[in-house]
């Protein structure tokens, strides 16, 4: 794993021109997003407490209806009774609890719920919440009145549009006319229906109905990686992983990943910090063991990642039972704590803050070595010191890329610590060490995860084209 002290960032463009902003920038204008999206929730939240005091307020209120009877403090505003239907197949669709099957909503008159289509679907949305998720039909038709004088749900199919009761038809809701349409129906209707003396109606009342579109898209399979999956709650242990990538291309918006990362990923209850720049990916995680084939199938299906992921996935190939990995991190106030608790993608202005005033060509970043050739050239290059005082040109020069806190610990054979105490300190370490070194010299280098070495090798061209 890298670094705590190692921050992804991001390449932003603005006003169609590009700039580097500082990751400062970027979290005020994230926070700035969410200021706003709090707000507007705010708002909603407020619009729904007063609508349902309004109810609340309505239901306390004379039950006449009669606005000037001076028996209620509360002036109860002209309102539309609308009875709500939604259909079977919807019903089953969404799984909707009885209340949510058929209720009653009252609209003001005047407000957008009455005059346009958005309007209807928010007054409609507020009563059903579980309609936000799905496409749906509208149609409308005016209130049926039982024996008793109750205003009964008419359900709308072929024997109910066979029956010649003028209240069965129906008619369908598709943009703002028919909305505007409906409620004058609903006004004539009962402007008819008490002059008759013959209704129940105490307001202007229409029955709308939720349909479900037989045309509408099929909801997309869920994906194959998904298929058979455990259930990451179960898993008795974690497994840390890490990987980067750097496509080609790069990544066009940096937010929008990060954003489609966390909701590809929260199927699996995956942990870690993941870093997004337009230049690629850092990613250290811990996965539930139970689901990690399938994580590493999900990550591999994204084309930014996929093939473009060095060495893969680097797998811990030890997992931490539960009890393990909850005391396994930096403790916190003195406590035990996990090595991540939450999922974290952030956006950032560079994967890893290298110092440089430039990006650096991830195109030419040499040749990536798998563990079994890496080894077997540290063999060779011990075999060649013992049979020579000093070597060839052939030997290559191993540098150990990590900070002091890391290589403290152990290093390769052979091998030169850089000796910093931060990633950005690499530069001026190099330029020094290889100052008199061959253009053509081999040089290997590692470091814990392989991004900083990504970092190192294009640097090391960039130096050969200015020496």
């Amino acid at each position: 794993m890298l670094s705590h002290e190692i921050w992804a960032l991001a390449l932003s463009s603005k006003e169609g021109g590009s700039e580097i902003l500082s990751n400062q920038d970027l979290l005020e204008r994230r926070l700035e997003i969410n200021r706003g999206k709090r707000a507007a929730r705010e708002r909603s939240a407020q619009e729904r407490a007063s609508r349902n005091l309004n109810i609340k307020r309505l239901l306390h209120s004379d039950t006449s209806g009669d606005n000037n009877s001076g028996s209620s403090s509360f002036q109860v505003p002209p309102l539309y009774a609308v009875k709500v239907w939604v259909d079977d197949d919807l019903r089953d669709e969404l799984k909707l609890s009885g209340r949510e099957k058929r209720g009653r909503v009252f609209i003001e008159m005047g407000s957008k719920g009455t005059t346009t289509y958005r309007g209807m679907k928010d007054e409609i949305f507020g009563f059903f919440r579980a309609l936000r998720k799905n496409t749906f039909l509208l149609t409308a038709n005016l209130p049926h009145i039982d024996e008793t004088g109750n205003v009964v749900a008419v359900v709308q199919s072929s024997a109910a549009e066979e029956d010649n009761h003028e209240q069965a038809l129906s008619w369908k809701i598709e943009n703002d006319e028919d909305v505007v349409k409906t409620f004058a129906l609903a006004d004539e209707y009962f402007k008819n229906s008490t002059a008759s003396s013959t209704s129940g109606l105490k307001r202007p009342s229409i029955q709308i109905n939720v349909m479900k579109d037989p045309n509408a898209p099929p909801p997309p399979p869920p994906p194959e990686y998904l298929n058979g999956m455990s259930d990451p709650a179960e898993s008795n242990s974690m497994t840390m992983l890490s990987f980067y990538a750097f496509p080609p291309s790069g990544i066009a918006d940096s937010e929008k990943f990060a954003f489609d990362l966390r909701k590809k990923w929260k199927p699996f209850k995956a942990l870690g910090r993941v870093y997004v720049a337009t230049e690629g990916v850092n990613a250290q995680m811990s996965v539930p063991t139970n689901v990690l084939t399938n994580f590493m199938d999900c990550c591999r299906s994204i084309p930014e990642l996929g093939q473009y992921m060095e060495n893969d996935i680097n797998i811990d190939p030890k997992p931490l039972s539960q009890e393990e990995f909850a005391v396994a991190g930096v403790p916190i106030n003195g406590k035990p704590a996990p090595p991540f608790r939450n999922l974290h993608v952030r956006v950032r202005s560079q994967v890893v803050a290298d110092g440089l005033d430039r990006s650096l060509d991830w195109q030419s970043a040499g040749y990536d070595m798998p563990p079994l050739e890496w080894h077997d050239r540290l063999k060779q290059s011990r075999k060649a010191k013992n049979e020579t005082s000093q070597g060839d040109d052939e030997t290559p020069i191993l540098l150990d890329c990590r900070n002091t806190y890391e290589t403290d610990v152990g290093i390769f054979e052979g091998a030169e610590p850089l000796g910093t105490e931060a990633f950005r300190d690499s530069w001026d370490v190099l330029k020094d060490r290889l100052a008199d070194t061959p253009k053509d010299a081999p040089i290997m280098t590692y470091c814990t995860g392989g991004i900083r070495c990504k970092f190192t090798c294009p640097f090391l061209n960039r130096l050969n084209d200015v020496w």
